[in-house]
């Protein structure tokens, strides 16, 4: 879930204008990271509850992938705008 918040964070960035993409997947991504590490830490001080690299580095991989796909179909919707901007400007 939470890989999928950031990723639809990265991709509301990209339709306002900010930054570059690398910019905007690099904060997506640190911020999955920075959350995991978080949330492995209060396992910590939860009885009954341990932290785990391993966890930290499945959490991570899940922010990745959704950063990936939401990456690509912005990739994708992109391509399709300037094929019909070609295609309007033909017509004209």
């Amino acid at each position: 879930a939470l890989g999928a918040e950031l990723a639809v964070y990265f991709g509301v960035c990209r339709k306002a204008g900010h930054n570059t993409v690398a910019v905007r997947m690099l904060r997506a991504l640190g911020c999955g990271l920075a959350v995991a590490a978080v949330d492995e830490t209060i396992q910590l001080f939860a009885e009954g509850r341990g932290a785990s690299i391993v966890d930290v580095c499945i959490d991570f991989s899940g922010v990745m992938a959704a950063v990936i796909v939401v990456w690509i179909i912005g990739k994708i919707l992109s391509e399709r705008r300037d094929n019909d901007e070609r295609g309007n400007q033909k017509c004209n």
